[in-house]
């Protein structure tokens, strides 16, 4: 029997051989995997006690490798929005393991909240990523799986959460709507006819290592980044070129920068094996070590004062405070219970002081429509 998975079915209905075994198993590290995991963890305690355990984000970030800053940040907007969704998830059950097996084959999922109340339901999903892609197959496959598995309901509501957008979408399905979804995933995904089908979500897939459709896609986009004429129709005729024309332009742009990306980061890893790559001219690849200087805080601060006659708007300049490790530091200060309130007693001093400063950083993204 095959299994498949929910969070694959978005994929999966664009491509149905995305979601075959590969031949070859090639498994990548992604950072934005581990920082979602790692909120995960941390915002399944919002919907269990209502609360999060502010002092615990860095263990829990440690524990996953992923940055305490950002798992901070987007728990942080998990807490502001968790209010208004509340009330829509009584009684919430966390991580919820869903199946159903269907023509020979095994669907299965895995629900962050779930609640029950009567003949409804309520499912939702944290969403730690960027709102750049389309998970619509992705919740209609949970709303299908817990209406069969629940035969007591006659509707589920999937609630997508996403966290950096701050935006709240709501999938909701009937029995009738779950069997039509269910047979389209049959048809499509279990019953694939063998016929592969490339496009952006190509660079999102298992196999992408190992097929030749989008191999061939991807020789073509880079084939097309080395023509000076298009890079040079990129520079000055955005003006005039069509909107679905410059998006195609941006997404063939990102596809091959991440495979150039994935080809430079597996050199890098097989040189630091150990692996000498020379070739027959001389040129080659070797790793080059820089020393950084830092400063000893605690033994540059009195040198600083005295021989330098630093001031405090001298130090000042020189200093970049992170607000997560002053925290961090309040926070052990304070001594075990006592720091989440530490930590928003200074967050109130702070502002009120005027000591916060929050920055824009303007990144380039693609929204999807439903």
């Amino acid at each position: 029997m095959n299994d498949y998975r929910a969070s694959d079915q978005p994929i999966a209905f664009k491509c149905g051989g995305s979601v075959r075994l590969p031949v070859i198993r090639a498994q990548q590290t992604h950072e934005a995997a581990d920082v979602g995991t790692a909120v995960h963890a941390v915002l399944r305690q919002l919907a269990e006690t209502g609360s999060i355990d502010w002092d615990a984000i860095p263990g829990v970030a440690a524990h996953y490798g992923a940055n305490p800053d950002e798992v901070r940040m987007l728990c942080a907007i998990g807490a502001k929005l968790w209010p208004q969704l509340v009330v829509s998830f009584p009684d919430a059950l966390t991580e919820v393991d869903l199946s159903l097996d269907v023509s020979g084959a095994r669907l299965t999922g895995h629900v962050d909240v779930l609640s029950i109340s009567g003949t409804t339901a309520r499912a939702g999903d944290w969403k730690s990523g960027r709102k750049d892609s389309d998970y619509a197959h992705q919740m209609r496959a949970y709303g299908a799986l817990i209406l069969k598995q629940h035969p007591e309901l006659d509707e589920c509501t999937v609630t997508l959460v996403w966290l950096r957008d701050q935006e709240i979408e709501n999938y909701t399905m009937d029995r009738a709507a779950a069997d039509a979804w269910i047979d389209s995933f049959v048809q499509q995904v279990v019953n694939w006819n063998g016929s592969y089908r490339v496009g952006n979500h190509c660079q999102h897939c298992k196999r992408s290592h190992e097929c030749e459709a989008a191999n061939a896609m991807v020789r073509r986009d880079v084939a097309a980044f080395t023509d000076s004429p298009l890079v040079v129709r990129a520079e000055s005729e955005l003006a005039i070129m069509e909107a679905a024309q410059i998006i195609d332009l941006y997404e063939k742009a990102a596809l091959v920068e991440s495979y150039a990306d994935r080809v430079k980061r597996a050199i890098k890893a097989h040189v630091m094996a150990g692996n000498e790559v020379e070739a027959a001219d001389g040129s080659r690849l070797s790793l080059e070590l820089e020393n950084r200087r830092s400063l000893d805080p605690m033994k540059a601060w009195p040198v600083l004062e005295d021989s330098a006659g630093f001031t405090s708007q001298d130090f000042a300049a020189c200093i970049d405070m992170r607000i997560s490790r002053v925290e961090k530091v309040l926070a052990q200060k304070a001594g075990r219970g006592r720091g989440a309130s530490a930590v928003r007693t200074l967050g109130a001093a702070l502002e009120a002081a005027g000591a916060i400063e929050t920055t824009e950083v303007q990144k380039l993204a693609i929204k999807r429509a439903r």
